[in-house]
C-alpha cells in the first residue's frame, strides 16, 4: 500500500506540471542556457616596415641614425635593438645611432634592428651604407712672374690641394685674358702676341678621381711695359776718324722716344743720347780688348743693354768688334 500511494502523488505532481498550474515547476523544467568564456587572443609579435640610414652616404665624423618604422597589432609598447657593424666589425653600444671616428673611403655601415613586446621578437631588418670619397679642397694658387709679366715672357702657375682620404690629387688649368676664357691649358700659359695693359689670370680645380673641388682663382697679372730692343749689331766700322756704329732700336709698346747711353766703355767713347750713335778713336796706348755695354731705354724706363767687345791692335785698320750679346 505504501508503494502505491508514493506511485500516485508521483503521478499528480506530474500532472500538474502538466496543466500549467505551477509556474515555479515550469521554469524548473524549462531548458538551461550555458555561456561560455571567450578565449584570449594569441599574441602576436610587432613587424619591422622599414630602416633607413641618414645620412645616406656619410663620411668620417657624421653621426648616423637608424629611422626605423615598426607596429605592433596588440599595441603593446615596443622596445628597439640594435646591433652596427663598421666593415664586419661590431661596433658596441646598441643606440639608435653611431659616431663615425677613424673610418676611410667606401667602408661599410651596418645596422640590424630587431623589436620585443615583451613577449615576442620580430623578425631582424637591416640597412647599410657606404662611407662616401670626399672632395679634395685648394688650399691656394700662385702665378709666376707677377704683378706683372712681359710680352713673350711665360707664365706658370702652381696649385696645392689637399685630400683628406689621402687619394693623389690632379689639376687641370685655364686661363683668361682679359676675362675671355683662353683656348691653352695647363700650368704654363704663353704671352706671346699680349700688349701692355693686359690681364691675365688662372683657374684651377683639384680632382681625385671621383670627386672635383670648387674651382680657384689666382691674382690678376698685368702685361707690363716691354723692354725696347736693340736690333742693330756693331759691324766693326773703322774710318780715320776712329770706331763707328749706329744704334737702331725698337719698343714692342711704342713708347718714345728712346734714349741711349754708354754703360761700359773705353775713355773717350761717346754716344749721341738721341741719335743713337756711337764714336771713338782710340790713342795708341789703348790696345788690346775693350768690353761695351750700350744701354737703350724707353719714355717708361724699362732699359735693355747690348754688350759687346772691341779689340784694338797696333794697326787700328785691322781691328774689328766681335758679335754683341744683349740683356735687360
Amino acid at each position: 500500500m505504501r508503494i502505491i500511494g508514493w506511485i500516485a502523488t508521483a503521478i499528480l505532481v506530474a500532472a500538474g506540471t502538466a496543466c500549467g498550474g505551477n509556474d515555479e515547476a515550469a521554469e524548473l523544467a524549462a531548458p538551461m542556457k550555458v555561456e561560455r568564456a571567450a578565449t584570449p587572443a594569441a599574441n602576436r609579435a610587432p613587424a619591422i616596415r622599414s630602416v633607413r640610414l641618414d645620412p645616406a652616404a656619410p663620411i668620417n665624423g657624421d653621426r648616423v641614425h637608424a629611422n626605423v618604422s615598426v607596429e605592433d597589432q596588440d599595441g603593446d609598447p615596443i622596445e628597439l635593438g640594435f646591433e652596427w657593424r663598421i666593415s664586419g666589425r661590431l661596433v658596441p653600444g646598441g643606440e639608435a645611432s653611431i659616431e663615425l671616428k677613424g673610418v676611410t673611403k667606401r667602408d661599410r655601415i651596418e645596422v640590424k634592428v630587431t623589436a620585443s613586446d615583451g613577449r615576442l621578437l620580430s623578425e631582424p631588418a637591416r640597412a647599410e651604407a657606404r662611407v662616401r670619397n670626399r672632395r679634395p679642397t685648394l688650399v691656394g694658387i700662385a702665378v709666376r712672374p707677377q704683378p706683372e709679366v712681359l710680352p713673350g715672357e711665360e707664365l706658370v702657375a702652381t696649385a696645392l690641394a689637399n685630400d683628406p682620404d689621402g687619394d693623389p690629387i690632379a689639376y687641370r688649368y685655364r686661363w683668361r685674358v682679359n676675362g675671355e676664357l683662353q683656348i691653352d691649358t695647363g700650368d704654363t700659359f704663353e704671352t706671346d702676341g699680349l700688349v701692355k695693359g693686359d690681364e691675365i689670370q688662372a683657374f684651377v680645380v683639384a680632382s681625385d678621381g671621383s670627386a672635383d673641388s670648387d674651382d680657384l682663382a689666382s691674382v690678376v697679372v698685368r702685361v707690363g711695359n716691354s723692354h725696347p730692343e736693340i736690333v742693330s749689331v756693331p759691324d766693326g766700322n773703322w774710318t780715320t776718324e776712329g770706331f763707328s756704329y749706329k744704334i737702331q732700336a725698337r719698343d714692342p709698346d711704342g713708347d718714345g722716344p728712346l734714349r741711349y747711353s754708354l754703360k761700359v766703355g773705353p775713355k773717350g767713347m761717346r754716344v749721341d743720347s738721341v741719335l743713337g750713335k756711337v764714336f771713338w778713336q782710340p790713342t795708341p796706348d789703348q790696345t788690346g780688348v775693350h768690353p761695351i755695354e750700350i744701354a737703350v731705354s724707353d719714355a717708361l724706363g724699362a732699359t735693355s743693354v747690348q754688350i759687346f767687345e772691341i779689340t784694338v791692335k797696333a794697326e787700328v785698320e785691322k781691328s774689328a768688334a766681335p758679335v754683341a750679346s744683349a740683356r735687360r
